[in-house]
């Protein structure tokens, strides 16, 4: 028990000694042989400056082993050996005391941190953690996701609806209605036309046409073989006409339509019944966090017949992806309408006067020139043996009236404030 003892005195001084940074010669009665000392541990004189235990790290292990004595060979030795034995762990890098405590306190919690342990662990933030779910960057996120929408750069985030009746969603507000397909086929017309000058019928070529006079009524119908007469200058004395004998046969005349008339052009009038396609209305969000929103990822709860969708403005393709169904809207349609004209029509009637010289002034022979067939020789119990010139004398006309020529028609038909909006199919 007595050595046992001392061994545990030599330890706990062993440990004083390493706190104070003292060598362990000045616990020895020998000293290594550094100097003389009294009984009480005195020096008594100076160690030569070339002794072994004058070394502040002298062996003292060695020193205790050496001494004489019952002293020697009880406390001191076995305390001398114990510090040279704990004196030889410090010196042994193999048995470090220093880590040892390190273990003890906790080094191998420590070291994990070294080997991919609990703060390693915590480095999962750099490779998936919370910069990865943000979804900031691509959108990766909403692969899987279900109501997830990965909002493209140029893309705006919409509540989108077919019908104009429904108010916009929570999180979703300034709702504004759009079209879709506008149709103005029904949108132009023209106006009532009215004359404000009277047309003349004293102008233009003459259509000519007879048959062989039997005794009948006849039906003039051979045109072929007449030339229609120009009655150019109107009203003079003309020649280009058939010059012989017209007794046998039956004559018809058919002047041209009346000429020179105005009627006043409306223009085209534009109507309200443009119809389209489709009506929607489109709601922008409120705020992002209310639409679901991070960065550019959003999942927004859409109720009623709206659904999540994206918007771009122009008439552009949908991006690749689950939003390819294409909505070209609009707020409204913008078109022209093409030119409306009138025209005078009415009825033309006159007379045709023949004449037996080219000068019109020997055997008048009125025939009229209002389309009907009649035979020549009826007219006059008295005619020229040949005719060789003609003066037409146009009529008023008749039935004159001011119609359209033609229809106006919507042109360059377009949706106002055009825009794409994309949703799933």
């Amino acid at each position: 028990m007595r050595v046992r003892g001392a061994r545990l005195v030599a330890l706990g001084c062993l440990v004083l000694l390493a706190a104070c940074g003292l060598g362990t010669a000045g616990l020895s009665g020998d000293g290594g042989g550094g100097g003389s000392e009294d009984a009480g541990g005195n020096a008594l004189s100076d160690a030569p400056s070339s002794t072994e235990g004058s070394s502040p790290s002298g062996d003292a292990g060695s020193t205790g082993s050496d001494a004489s004595g019952p002293a020697d060979s009880t406390i001191a030795d076995v305390a001398d050996g114990a510090m040279g034995d704990a004196a030889t762990a410090f010196a042994d890098s193999s048995v470090d005391v220093t880590e040892t405590g390190e273990a003890a306190i906790g080094g191998d919690a420590g070291e994990a941190n070294d080997s991919g342990g609990a703060n390693e662990a915590g480095s999962a933030n750099d490779s998936g953690g919370a910069d990865t779910g943000s979804g900031s960057d691509s959108g990766a996120a909403c692969d899987d996701a279900a109501g997830c929408i990965a909002v493209p750069s140029g893309w705006t985030l919409v509540a989108f609806a077919a019908t104009q009746a429904s108010s916009c969603p929570s999180g979703f507000g300034q709702p504004e209605d759009v079209v879709e397909g506008p149709d103005a086929g029904s949108a132009c017309g023209c106006g009532t036309c009215s004359v404000t000058t009277q047309p003349s019928c004293a102008s233009g070529p003459i259509q000519v046409s007879y048959d062989v006079n039997t005794g009948g009524t006849g039906s003039c119908n051979l045109p072929a073989l007449v030339t229609p007469i120009g009655n150019s200058p109107a009203g003079t004395c003309l020649t280009d006409m058939y010059q012989g004998n017209y007794a046998p046969y039956d004559a018809k005349y058919v002047p041209s339509g009346p000429s020179g008339g105005v009627c006043a052009t409306p223009g085209a009038q534009t109507a309200s019944n443009v119809t389209y396609t489709a009506q929607d209305r489109v709601c922008t969000p409120s705020s992002a966090p209310p639409a679901g929103c991070n960065g550019t990822v959003c999942a927004p709860t859409t109720t009623g017949p709206y659904a999540a969708c994206i918007t771009a403005p122009g008439d552009v393709d949908c991006p690749s992806g689950p939003l390819s169904a294409k909505h070209l809207v609009g707020t409204d349609a913008s078109f022209d309408c093409s030119a409306c004209s009138c025209a005078v029509t009415g009825q033309c009637a006159g007379t045709v006067t023949l004449y037996s010289d080219n000068k019109c002034t020997k055997h008048a022979l009125p025939v009229p020139a209002d389309g009907t067939c009649i035979s020549v020789a009826s007219l006059s119990s008295s005619l020229a043996s040949s005719y060789m010139a003609y003066i037409y004398e146009g009529g008023a006309p008749t039935q004159v009236a001011c119609t359209s020529s033609g229809s106006s028609s919507a042109e360059n038909v377009a949706l106002t404030n055009e825009a794409t909006v994309c949703c799933a199919p």
